[in-house]
């Protein structure tokens, strides 16, 4: 894969991005250093100038030059906070942390910005979906096809994509329209529903019909309904609407593609729920169509988003846009309920009653929930599957639960609940997250307020109840000591306090002893600094235990027996009249996300640790 473990859209990337989509410059079939830029005239153009504008104001990149940029490859493993996948390090069941310091300096790397090529459907349909596009009436024979006992409906993705989503998406974000999902979207199939898929459903449906008691079930890697990271499934179901759209051109300025749908297909979805869905209940207006119990779409199953959800839907009218006639009605669907089997325990699965949408999460990585916002859309699930019995009329969900403890291997299956608290604390610095950090410390005077030092806890944290104590791990090195450095990490055992007065750890005399010779090692004598000093390198470790939940205990699937561990700085002020102020607080930036690789390189290159320069520029001739 061209890209690192965590990577970002810095200004190289960003440039990259702008030169494959705007210009015929690059060199075709090598990546990175190798990838020659050449001189043409789209370089120069309109186009890749618009990109560069567009790039840099959407985010907040100060790129120049785009072929001085690209020029500079050392530029393709430099921070950004600007992530292209922040997911990726928790879907390892890791920290972004973690998987950079597993993953080493080159982790920010983007080697290109289309990920999508045609060659690798060879892989996809040999190893996953063999079946694209079949109808398979179980229990019917070529000589007699019906009755059937069950029609399963198998549709490929077909071979194109959209994942960046650049000018439907940002036009719907700020005009309006039939597609509100922005740019950078989850991808959707662009070749489905085709014809030749509506006229097997239609097969399907004709299979269903004859035979008396069989059910209908369609399978899709796209989905039909899923809804985006941020919604929780306890959302108004008035505000869980779409108008199913006939493709990304609809000319009726009703949203097709928004929060619901996330990873949806782009073509003919009205067709599709008007011939094939059943919706739940009673529907509203006239104009809501009607699909009977023998001929509708019992489940349609789907993947894809790393979601698992068992979705119900009915047709609601409203209003239509002024641009349209007014005679003439706009139909939305609205999801009616939104189901986790994991969590809420088994679904009502019946055949012939309506079309329950049911979302399998992943069977490899780690997934992902958000039931109420319990964890900021950071609810991390196990790798799982769906498990549909007709006879019991449920659907189940199966998952793996193992932990390197409880299996005695060196296994990595049950999500961790410092890993969702970390990425709390790193996605907290994007606004748009709206996510209050979950921990954060109070400046204070030691040793004057008895070694007592406030914590602030999230309310998310706090409702949690999830901290069973503290430690700090401090380094004492020696820049100004010389061959007298000690070069050892010091433990220090707070006691972790939760009073009337709020959250905090009570330092002892000798954990201020321990802190003061750590920060006293570091100091420069000839550049001491009037506004005090820092430590070279500290962690804090949060111990933690089983969560505080009051009802859909998502908490027993997660380990909660790994500490939360972050990179702490520990400053304290210049000493004035016998009080000194100390701040704790973790690295902001890159310092707060991955790991300091000087640092690394200065105490560890024995044990493998060498410059980030000399693994950048490994393939540098």
């Amino acid at each position: 894969m061209p890209y690192g473990i965590s990577p970002r859209i810095n200004d190289w990337s960003g440039a990259l991005g702008v030169l494959e989509d705007a210009t015929d410059a690059l060199e075709q079939g090598r990546w990175g250093r190798e990838r020659q830029l050449n001189e043409t005239e789209t370089l120069a153009g309109m186009a890749a100038w618009a990109g560069k504008v567009a790039v840099n104001a959407s985010k907040q990149l100060q790129i120049k030059d785009l072929a001085a940029t690209y020029n500079d490859f050392d530029k393709a493993s430099a921070w950004h906070s600007n992530k292209g996948n922040e997911g990726i390090a928790a879907d390892h069941n890791m920290t972004i942390f973690e998987a950079a310091l597993a993953y080493g300096p080159t982790y920010a790397q983007v080697l290109t910005s289309n990920n999508y090529s045609l060659d690798n459907y060879d892989w996809f349909y040999a190893l996953f979906t063999p079946l694209e596009d079949a109808v398979i009436p179980v229990g019917a024979e070529p000589h007699q096809p019906s009755p059937a006992m069950q029609v399963l409906a198998l549709l490929g993705w077909g071979q194109g994509e959209n994942y960046k989503n650049l000018v439907s998406g940002m036009t719907g974000d700020y005009v309006g329209g039939v597609d509100r999902q922005g740019a950078g979207v989850l991808p959707r199939a662009t070749q489905s529903f085709s014809e030749a898929q509506l006229a097997l459903l239609a097969q399907a449906q004709q299979h269903k019909r004859r035979s008396p008691g069989a059910s209908l079930a369609v399978a899709s890697h796209f989905t039909l309904i899923n809804y985006d990271e941020p919604v929780a499934y306890s959302a108004n179901p008035q505000d869980m609407r779409f108008v199913p759209p006939r493709g990304p051109g609809n000319p009726v300025a009703s949203t097709g593609f928004n929060h619901v749908n996330t990873g949806t297909c782009e073509i003919n979805q009205a067709r599709y729920f008007d011939t094939a869905v059943r919706s739940k209940g009673a529907s509203d207006g006239p104009a809501s169509p009607h699909v009977p119990a023998d001929a509708c779409v019992d489940w349609h199953f789907s993947g894809h988003s790393h979601r698992s959800g068992v979705y119900e839907v009915a047709w609601r009218q409203v209003s239509a846009p002024a641009s349209s006639r007014p005679t003439q009605p706009v139909r939305s669907i609205e999801v009616q309920s939104a189901r986790d089997p994991g969590i809420h325990g088994p679904q009502p699965a019946a055949a012939r009653e309506h079309t329950r949408f049911v979302v399998s999460s992943c069977g490899g990585p780690i997934g992902k929930q958000n039931l109420d916002h319990e964890l900021d859309s950071w609810t991390l699930r196990p790798p799982s599957g769906t498990l549909l019995d007709p006879a019991e009329r449920l659907i189940r969900q199966i998952k793996t639960l193992r932990s390197s403890r409880s299996a005695g291997r060196p296994l990595n299956e049950k999500p961790r609940l410092c890993v969702a608290l970390d990425y709390l604390a790193v996605m907290s610095a994007d606004p748009k997250k709206n996510i209050v950090p979950p921990l954060r410390f109070e400046s204070v005077q030691l040793p004057a307020s008895g070694g007592r030092v406030p914590i602030r806890l999230s309310p998310t944290v706090a409702r949690l109840d999830c901290i069973a104590s503290v430690r700090i791990w401090v380094f004492e090195g020696g820049e100004g000591r010389g061959g007298k450095a000690l070069k050892i990490w010091h433990l220090v055992t707070p006691s972790f306090d939760r009073g009337d007065k709020g959250c905090a750890m009570k330092l002892s005399k000798a954990d201020m002893e321990k802190l003061s010779r750590a920060v006293e090692a570091y100091s420069n004598p000839a550049a001491r600094s009037s506004h005090g000093q820092g430590v070279e390198q500290a962690f804090f470790e949060v111990q933690l235990r089983a969560p505080k939940v009051r009802n859909e205990d998502w908490s027993t699937d997660m380990d909660c027996t790994d500490p939360w561990i972050f990179p702490l700085d520990i400053w304290a002020g210049s000493s004035d009249w016998g009080l000194r102020t100390w701040s704790f607080q973790r690295w902001q930036g890159e310092r707060g996300e991955v790991p300091d690789w000087k640092f690394l390189e200065k105490y560890y290159k024995n044990s493998g640790y060498v410059g980030a320069s000399e693994i950048i520029h490994t393939d540098k001739k």
